[in-house]
C-alpha cells in the first residue's frame, strides 16, 4: 500500500469510530457532509465532542468553527476541532476568533506490512472485557490511566463492548487489571485504542504488551493493517515496535 491508502485507511478507521457514537450512546449525535464530521457524545468534556475536517479545501476555517460552534453549542457541550497539521496554520486565526487555541498534535501511525508478532508475556496475564465487573475494571484503569472521571468514558465503553464494536482486553499482574487496550476493527483496518496502564506500573512493558495484545486481537477480527493515534508518551514505543506516522492531526479546545 502507498502512502495515499495508508493515510486513509487510517483516518477511515478514526472517523469511523465517532461515527458509531449514536449506535452506542442514548442522545449522541452525528452531523456530516463531504467537508466536517462532528460527533457528539455527550460527555461533558470537549475531547469527546469532536469536528474533523474532512477536506480542508471545502470547507473555511472560520465555517467549521462557526457549524462546530452551532452544533455542539445547542447541545450545551464543550468541543475540539482537529485537522491535519498542514492546515494548522490557517485555523490558528479562526480558532482565536472562537475562543480556543491549539492544544497539541496525535500522529496517526500505522503498522505495515504486519510483522510477525511476538510472543505473548506471561505478564500481563491479557482477558477479553465482558460485562459485569470485568468492565468495570476496564473502565476503572482506563480513566485512571488517562487521568479522566470516569463518568466521562464509562457510558461508551460500557455502551460499545456488548454492541461488539469495541473489543476491549485487560491486563492483569498477581490478580488486578493495571493496564487495558482495545481493538475497534473497521473493514480490514484494526484501530489499536486506550491503551493505559496505572502510574504505579508504568515502565515495566506493559504498555507494549497490551498494544501487541490489541493488534493481535484486531488481526484475529479480520484486520490486516493496523494503525492508532499515539500520544508523546507512546510515540517511542510504538515506533520501536515498528509503527510509524502517515500523518499529524492537531486540536483546538
Amino acid at each position: 500500500m502507498d502512502h495515499r491508502a495508508l493515510l486513509a485507511a487510517a483516518e477511515l478507521n478514526l472517523h469511523e469510530t465517532w461515527r458509531m457514537t449514536p449506535s452506542i450512546l442514548e442522545g449522541a449525535a452525528v452531523e456530516e457532509d463531504e467537508s466536517l464530521l462532528m460527533a457528539a457524545s455527550g460527555a461533558p468534556l470537549a475531547a469527546f465532542n469532536r469536528a474533523y475536517v474532512l477536506d480542508a479545501e471545502a470547507v473555511s476555517a472560520d465555517d467549521v468553527f462557526a457549524r462546530a460552534s452551532d452544533f455542539f453549542g445547542s447541545r450545551g457541550l464543550p468541543f475540539s476541532v482537529w485537522t491535519r497539521v498542514e492546515n494548522a496554520e490557517s485555523f490558528r486565526a479562526a480558532a482565536a476568533g472562537a475562543g480556543m487555541s491549539e492544544a497539541g498534535k496525535a500522529p496517526a501511525m500505522v503498522l505495515w506490512p504486519v510483522p510477525e508478532l511476538p510472543p505473548a508475556p506471561p505478564d500481563p496475564l491479557v482477558e477479553p472485557v465482558s460485562e459485569g465487573r470485568s468492565v468495570d475494571e476496564h473502565v476503572r484503569v482506563t480513566a485512571e490511566g488517562f487521568g479522566l472521571p470516569p463518568e466521562a468514558i464509562g457510558p461508551f465503553i460500557r455502551g460499545a463492548v456488548p454492541s461488539g464494536l469495541y473489543f476491549g482486553l485487560n491486563g492483569s499482574v498477581n490478580g488486578s487489571v493495571v493496564a487495558v487496550s482495545a481493538a475497534i476493527v473497521t473493514g480490514d483496518v484494526a484501530g489499536v485504542y486506550n491503551v493505559a496502564t496505572l502510574a504505579q506500573h508504568r515502565r515495566k512493558g506493559l504498555g507494549e504488551a497490551m498494544t501487541w495484545a490489541a493488534v493481535r486481537d484486531g488481526l484475529h477480527r479480520g484486520g490486516r493493517l493496523v494503525t492508532l493515534q499515539s500520544s508523546e508518551a507512546g510515540f517511542s514505543t510504538y515506533s520501536r515496535m515498528g509503527f510509524r506516522t502517515v500523518v499529524e492531526h492537531v486540536g483546538f479546545f
